[in-house]
């Protein structure tokens, strides 16, 4: 999981239309945040297979679907909710005739890795992480930077030693566990919907 980044989320209708819209706007911020065009390209057929899953999942009556994206660290996350309550998503393994149940072989074949946990409003959030750097744009031949403002740090009293010794944990994977907890805290809460997923955006 990321920890930190640019982050945006946004809440669609649970209909079969709202593919295009999702499709649209996850390329649209994805570049806006000038990801790697290769990544862009597969995190477009990831949340199509993703959103075209909870759609279905979320059936007639269903509401929403949310959709958050998240890129840093050299990897895109894309993250999308429904309120199903199914059981835990498999891969299937459909046979050369079957013209449905690929979308989750694909998103496997697409990405680094995928998985899937419960929100703490409910519903379900399955997720795909993907290699995709932000690479910026370069600079025009009459672009010069603007240097920065230096920051002196304020004069501070000295801090009181620990009454019990600090130990920071640098482990990858109880830092990847960590993150995917705190995932599981959000209530998946996004108020209206947009073609390009702009509810919430940190950096960070």
């Amino acid at each position: 999981m990321i920890v930190g980044g640019l982050v945006a989320a946004a809440r669609f209708p649970a209909r079969p239309d709202a593919v295009p819209r999702i499709r649209r706007g996850t390329v649209a911020r994805l570049r806006g945040w000038h990801v790697d065009p290769a990544a862009v390209e597969i995190a477009e057929q990831v949340v199509a297979e993703l959103a075209s899953n909870a759609v279905k999942a979320s059936g007639p009556g269903g509401e929403s679907v949310a959709v958050r994206l998240t890129a840093g660290e050299g990897r895109v996350l894309v993250e999308v909710w429904d309120r199903s309550e199914l059981t835990s998503p498999r891969v299937a393994r459909p046979g050369e005739e079957d013209e449905s149940g690929r979308g989750l072989w694909l998103v496997e074949a697409l990405c680094e890795d995928w998985s899937w946990y419960r929100a703490r409003s409910g519903g379900l959030v399955v997720c795909a992480q993907l290699v995709g750097a932000i690479v910026p744009p370069p600079r025009g031949p009459d672009e010069t930077p603007v240097p920065l403002a230096r920051r002196v740090a304020p004069t501070r009293p000295a801090y009181p030693e620990p009454v019990y010794p600090v130990r920071f944990s640098t482990d990858p994977e109880v830092l990847a566990r960590v993150a995917e907890r705190l995932r599981a805290l959000d209530d998946w809460d996004f108020d209206g919907a947009a073609d390009v997923p702009v509810a919430v955006e940190r950096v960070g």
